[in-house]
C-alpha cells in the first residue's frame, strides 16, 4: 500500500496522530479499505440490516412471546454495531479522523456513518426504557448508508440537488398555474358542492320557539309545531343528531335540511334528483299509520297524500345563502340571510374526502387544484363538479389542469433534471 501510485497524494502522513504511512496497522486498513471486496461487504450487511429492520412487528403478542423478526433484529443488533464500528476505525485509521483533504468527516456521508455508529454505541450504554431511549431509533438512518457505499446513488441524488437552482422558475410557473386554475375554479364551481338532494322541500328549523309568531322557516319543537303537530319529526332528524338535540335543549336554534341517504354520495344539479324511499323508511318507524302519517305530516309538508306509496320525491338544495339556485330562500323566502347550523357536515365524510374537495374558497380551490395536479383522485373530483355544475364546464376545466399542470409540469421538471444529471 506505501508503494501504491499517488499514495502521498491520497492520505495523510499521519493519522489521528498516531499512525504514520509507514506503521502496519496504517498499511493494514489502507489495504482493507481499498479492497473491493471489503466495499461489497459493507454493501451487503447494509441491505441485510435494512431487510431485517423492515421485518419490525408492533402488533400485540402474549406475555414471554416475540414475534420472530422482533427477536431477529434483537439478536444480530450487536453483530451490526461491531462490523459497522469497525468499518468506521479502519477508515479512521486509514485516511485521518478531520485532518486532511480525505479525512473520514471532510466526507459529507460519513457523518451520517458517523452518527449510526456512535448511537448504535451509545444504545448498547443505555436502559431499555429511559428518556434517552429514543438515541435507539436512530438506526433507521442505516438504510441511507447505502448513498455513502455506492457512487452511483451519491451521483444521483447530487444530481437533484443540482437542479435545484434550475426548478425555480418551475416552482413558480407552477404555482402561477395553480393559482390561475384555483381562482376559475373559485367562480365557476364556488359553493356547489353544497349541492344535494335532499327529503324535505325546504330546512327543518328546531327551536323551543318554534310556536311564536316570529319564528322563521318551518319551525318544530319536541311536540310538534304549528305546522305539523306531531313529535315524530323532532324524533326522527333532530333527536338523533347530536348537534341538534344538545343545541335545543340548551335553548338554541337548530337548522336542519335533511341528505336522501339513497343519493348522499351525489352531488345535485346537472344530476336530477330521484324519487326515494327515505323519508318514508325513517318516519315509518314512529307508531303512525298510514293515514295518520300522509295528514298529519306529509299533507302539511306539500309531499301530497302518498304515504301508501313505496318513494317520495326529493329536492336540491344546499345550506349556502351564496347559492344563486338552491340557497334555502329559494325554497322559503323567510331564510333570506340566515346560515344553516354546521353548513360543513353534509361533505365531512368520506364520500366527499371529509370534506377537503371543495372550491368555498381559494385556499380549499388551491388544495384541490394540487391534489388533482398530483393526479390523486382527480377523476372522482371531476365527477363531483360536473354533478354539480356541469358537465362541460367540468370537462373542459379538468382536461386543461391536468394537461397543462400534470403532463405539461412534470415534463419540464424531468427535463431540467436530465440536463442537470448530464452536465
Amino acid at each position: 500500500a506505501e508503494s501504491a501510485p499517488g499514495i502521498k497524494d491520497r492520505f495523510v502522513d499521519r493519522s489521528c496522530y498516531m499512525f504514520d504511512k509507514s506503521s502496519l496497522i496504517r498499511r493494514k486498513a489502507i489495504q482493507l479499505t481499498s479492497w473491493y471486496i471489503f466495499e461489497w461487504c459493507v454493501i451487503f450487511f447494509i441491505l441485510l440490516n435494512t431487510i431485517i429492520l423492515m421485518m419490525q412487528d408492533y402488533y400485540p403478542h402474549e406475555p414471554g412471546e416475540q414475534p420472530w423478526g422482533n427477536w431477529l433484529q434483537d439478536s444480530t443488533e450487536i453483530l451490526f454495531i461491531v462490523f459497522f464500528t469497525f468499518e468506521c476505525v479502519a477508515k479512521v485509521v486509514s485516511n485521518g479522523f478531520v485532518f486532511g483533504a480525505r479525512s473520514y468527516l471532510r466526507d459529507g456521508w460519513n457523518w451520517i456513518d458517523f452518527s449510526v455508529v456512535v448511537a448504535g454505541l451509545a444504545s448498547l450504554m443505555l436502559p431499555e426504557s429511559g428518556s434517552l431511549s429514543f438515541i435507539r431509533t436512530v438506526r433507521v438512518l442505516r438504510p441511507l448508508r447505502t448513498f455513502s457505499a455506492m457512487p452511483g446513488l451519491r451521483n444521483l441524488f447530487n444530481t437533484i440537488l443540482l437542479s435545484l437552482p434550475g426548478l425555480r422558475d418551475v416552482v413558480l410557473m407552477a404555482l402561477f398555474l395553480m393559482t390561475t386554475f384555483a381562482i376559475l375554479g373559485l367562480h365557476l364551481f364556488g359553493g356547489v358542492m353544497h349541492r344535494h338532494c335532499r327529503l324535505t322541500p325546504q330546512p327543518l328549523h328546531f327551536t323551543q320557539n318554534a310556536r311564536a309568531s316570529t319564528c322563521v322557516g318551518w319551525c318544530f319543537d319536541a311536540a310538534g309545531g304549528p305546522l305539523v303537530e306531531s313529535p315524530v319529526l323532532f324524533a326522527t332528524f333532530c333527536g338523533s343528531h347530536a348537534g341538534c338535540n344538545a343545541t335545543y335543549w340548551a335553548g338554541g336554534d337548530y337548522y336542519l335540511w335533511p341528505i336522501d341517504p339513497e343519493q348522499g354520495g351525489r352531488f345535485c344539479h346537472e344530476y336530477i334528483c330521484q324519487s326515494s324511499p327515505s323519508l318514508l323508511a325513517a318516519l315509518g318507524a314512529s307508531n303512525l299509520n298510514v293515514t295518520e302519517l300522509s295528514t298529519q305530516i306529509l299533507g302539511p309538508m306539500g309531499l301530497g297524500n302518498t304515504a301508501g306509496g313505496t318513494s317520495l320525491p326529493t329536492f336540491c338544495g344546499s345550506e349556502l345563502n351564496s347559492d344563486a339556485l338552491y340557497a334555502p330562500h329559494k325554497a322559503n323566502a323567510e331564510w333570506h340571510g340566515l346560515d344553516m347550523s354546521d353548513y360543513m357536515a353534509s361533505i365531512s365524510n368520506e364520500d366527499f374526502n371529509w370534506g377537503f374537495t371543495t372550491y368555498d374558497n381559494l385556499g380549499w380551490a388551491l388544495f384541490v387544484v394540487f391534489q388533482c395536479i398530483t393526479l390523486e383522485g382527480w377523476v372522482d373530483v371531476m365527477y363531483m363538479v360536473q354533478d354539480a355544475s356541469s358537465n362541460v364546464l367540468g370537462f373542459l376545466y379538468f382536461l386543461l389542469l391536468i394537461i397543462i399542470g400534470s403532463f405539461f409540469l412534470l415534463n419540464i421538471v424531468l427535463a431540467i433534471v436530465w440536463d442537470a444529471f448530464m452536465d
